[in-house]
């Protein structure tokens, strides 16, 4: 599966994780392949730092909005990369103590370039003022309408779903990387690209590219977006 980890600077991997050495590269993707967890996509993580650096020639010096961090592997990694990061989740961020196992040893360094935050999407963007580089939607926006794994918890009103996406569609600069059901049980096919196409407003003025084509843990298959000015 990670065939092509050797093709990337090493140095940056090793970064993103206080590896001392390949070894401790290869036993944290490892421990990372082994969860069941949706979030935990270290070759996710991987495409949209090589895309962002394909595309803006960097990777690093960026504000970044992680919307649904969850575990916050995303956000803790594109902080060590020398981003600053806010990640922001409506559950306990890394309840299942992923950090705890693998006991990230540069944490404390990076900490005044990273900021955890427990709160609800919609709380936020009340009182959000910052303009973001980058904000990361990974298979979080569905959610807001179905209910989180379609449960209706936390759904929200149509109403509410347009505050949100017309928010975060006007406070970024360079990308909103955006991950969505495409052939998914319960949801249309292409549902995430006509979810924005109903909630996000002069959506046409927005430029969209597919950068590949993801799998969930369920199995299913996902569409992940770069989406621009």
């Amino acid at each position: 599966m990670y065939s092509y980890l050797p093709h990337i600077d090493a140095t940056k991997l090793w970064q993103i994780i206080g590896a001392k050495s390949w070894r401790d590269l290869v036993a944290y993707i490892e421990s990372i392949d082994k969860s069941t967890y949706e979030r935990l996509g270290f070759d996710r993580l991987l495409t949209i730092v090589l895309d962002c650096i394909k595309r803006f020639g960097f990777c690093e010096g960026l504000k970044i909005l992680d919307v649904g961090c969850n575990t916050g592997l995303f956000s803790i990694s594109m902080a060590a990369l020398g981003n600053t990061v806010t990640g922001l989740d409506n559950f306990v961020i890394d309840v299942q103590e992923l950090y705890d196992q693998i006991r990230f040893p540069f944490i404390n360094k990076i900490s005044a370039r990273l900021n955890l935050v427990k709160q609800d999407i919609l709380e936020f963007c009340d009182v959000d003022t910052n303009v973001w580089d980058i904000i990361l939607l990974l298979s979080v926006a569905h959610h807001w309408e179905s209910g989180y794994a379609k449960s209706q918890t936390n759904k929200y009103t149509e109403a509410q779903i347009s505050k949100v996406f017309n928010k975060l569609f006007t406070s970024f600069r360079k990308a909103i990387y955006y991950e969505c059901p495409l052939e998914e049980p319960g949801f249309p096919f292409g549902y995430g690209y006509h979810m924005l196409q109903k909630y996000v407003n002069n959506f046409a003025s927005y430029k969209l590219y597919e950068i590949e084509i993801t799998i969930g843990p369920n199995g299913y298959l996902r569409q992940l977006l770069r989406i621009e000015r």
